[in-house]
């Protein structure tokens, strides 16, 4: 039985996909001899960062060579249609966060990497490093990764050392599996005195992605949507979503996981209530 693995890889997730608007009759240069690049994202939780990285590129490196880059972030739940009407009219952005959009590469929306000057090496390049994460469609390359989430899972070193479960050193020893989460998790509850093996923050919107779909990435080499076959595939989340189901018929999850956000699975687990929980680092 494959192992369901979830803490071996660092580097588990990729946040967004990259790529590049074919518009060929968008206007990209502006005042003078300066260029400028839209990029457009929905990634609103590193916005602070990523504008602070565009003003230091364009204030130097990008002054230098002409090009001024435009970054702007959309939310999620409005992107989608503001980006099909900004690409229909011609006005959309020169890169921008997407997935493989069959409609958008046949309208000649999205340009190949390997088409671009200088692409083809690139592309190449990025096929060999991140073989899961690269999204092609006829051979061509149109989506490199952007970002990646760090994940792991936090615990409870003292609850782990009441019930024993440490190493030789006597040093807790959390999971490495979804298995092995599921009987950790069931060794560690004790529901008389309010304590639970594992807290699941399902009211939070984005818990199906974060905790059942991406780990796909590392079981899997996918997270759905399978490159190297050009097609959708979240079989994989089958056996994840089964570990999850049976820690909540051993009575192993914090009650009540429906109506439970991000913020308050924090709470609670800062409060020494909760063995262990899912988290990410971006």
């Amino acid at each position: 039985m494959k192992k369901l693995k979830f803490l071996s890889m660092s580097m588990a997730l990729v946040l967004g996909m990259s790529a590049i608007s074919g518009c060929a009759d968008k206007e990209q240069a502006n005042s003078g001899s300066e260029t400028t690049i839209s990029i457009w994202s929905t990634e609103s939780h590193s916005r602070t960062i990523m504008e602070r990285l565009m003003n230091e590129y364009n204030n130097g490196q990008g002054k230098a060579d002409g090009i001024k880059i435009e970054y702007k972030v959309i939310d999620g739940d409005s992107y989608p249609k503001n980006l099909d009407l900004a690409l229909q009219s011609g006005q959309g952005p020169d890169i921008f966060q997407s997935g493989i959009d069959k409609e958008k590469i046949e309208n000649n929306y999205l340009a190949s990497i390997g088409d671009i000057q200088g692409g083809e090496d690139f592309a190449n390049e990025c096929l060999q490093k991140y073989p899961s994460s690269v999204i092609a469609y006829n051979d061509k390359v149109y989506c490199l990764p952007i970002g990646v989430t760090t994940r792991g899972l936090i615990y409870n070193k003292d609850m782990f050392k009441e019930k024993g479960i440490v190493d030789e050193k006597g040093e807790p020893k959390p999971p490495e599996t979804f298995e092995e989460m599921r009987e950790t998790a069931k060794l560690l509850t004790d529901a008389p005195n309010n304590k639970f093996g594992v807290i699941l923050p399902e009211k939070w919107s984005a818990w199906v992605d974060s905790d059942v779909v991406s780990p796909l990435l590392e079981c899997e080499g996918h997270v759905g949507f399978d490159p190297v076959k050009g097609e959708y595939d979240y079989s994989g989340v089958v056996p994840i979503i089964k570990e999850y189901m049976g820690m909540m018929e051993d009575g192993s999850v914090y009650p009540g996981a429906d109506g439970i956000d991000n913020d308050t699975a924090r709470a609670l687990f800062s409060e020494g209530m909760i063995s262990f929980r899912k988290q990410q680092r971006e």
